[in-house]
């Protein structure tokens, strides 16, 4: 299942899946059956972005950076979560540490 689909169903906005199926009148038993998943991937998405926020924190290390990079856009956060992660690290990171992330994160397309 689409992980778009399992956000539009779980944060209750009306969307069609592929399939042309409107997911506002879904059972509740499918809901409970997935609720689970959405809850799993929910948690890699935010577990990800930690991560990539603690190994921005210990500076010096942008080829771990690199790669956290890599698998935050993998779990659809985007460039802009990893820029707004960061800012909000500015005072604790300090602001040198803060441009050589932001400069890993802009090497991605």
């Amino acid at each position: 299942m689409d992980v778009r689909i399992l956000r539009c169903k779980f944060l209750h906005f009306p969307c069609e899946n592929p399939h042309g199926r409107s997911f506002d009148n879904a059972d509740a038993d499918d809901a409970e059956k997935e609720l689970p998943f959405f809850r799993e991937l929910h948690f890699r998405l935010v577990r990800e972005l930690v991560v990539f926020a603690a190994i921005a924190a210990l500076g010096g290390r942008e080829s771990q950076l690199k790669a956290h990079t890599g698998a935050n856009l993998k779990e659809e956060n985007t460039k802009q979560n990893l820029a707004d992660a960061l800012q909000i690290a500015i005072p604790l990171n300090g602001f040198p540490r803060t441009l050589n992330a932001l400069a890993v994160v802009n090497s991605f397309k």
